[in-house]
């Protein structure tokens, strides 16, 4: 019986793995930067991914993938974003 139990679980890892590799399975943090254009561009995208199946998130510690969208066009905007990667640097994981 306990053959059949650490089957059963290994195979349960396997499908686990293989699910979070499946392209449209994980869930995808987006933090805009700059104008009203860059919000409606990041907003299109959001919408792209959850048709694609991908899950968006407003946790970026719970997010497989962090996508930052900025304008660099302004220097404002743009020192804002670098400044975001260097905070989320320090809290996250990098893959």
């Amino acid at each position: 019986m306990s053959q059949v139990t650490q089957n059963k679980g290994i195979y349960l890892i396997k499908l686990i793995d293989l699910i979070q590799g499946v392209p449209g399975t994980q869930k995808i943090f987006v933090k805009t930067f700059g104008c009203s254009h860059n919000i409606s561009d990041s907003e299109f995208m959001m919408g792209q991914l959850a048709d694609y199946g991908y899950e968006i998130t407003e946790n970026p510690q719970e997010a497989d993938l962090v996508l930052v969208n900025s304008c660099t066009v302004k220097n404002p905007s743009q020192d804002a974003f670098v400044k975001y990667f260097e905070n989320l640097d320090k809290k996250l994981t990098p893959i």
